[in-house]
């Protein structure tokens, strides 16, 4: 899977990405600079282009995963 492909068609923008999904612009830039984010983050962005979940949901997702990585 192309990031940039994936965020633009999705967001529109690399910052747009960053607020929806709650992440730093900064961690979407190395995303796209690297062509790969994190796997789970791929899944979520795969998820997404397919229609199966909302961005809200996604976020909630991802938020969960950070939570029980700090603890």
């Amino acid at each position: 899977m192309n990031v940039r492909n994936a965020i633009n068609t999705l967001f529109g923008s690399q910052l747009e990405a960053a607020r929806q999904l709650g992440f730093s612009d900064r961690t979407v830039r190395y995303w796209i600079a690297a062509n790969q984010a994190p796997p789970h983050v791929e899944k979520i962005l795969q998820r997404l282009l397919k229609n199966e979940i909302s961005v809200r949901h996604a976020r909630r997702i991802l938020r969960t995963q950070r939570e029980r990585r700090a603890a």
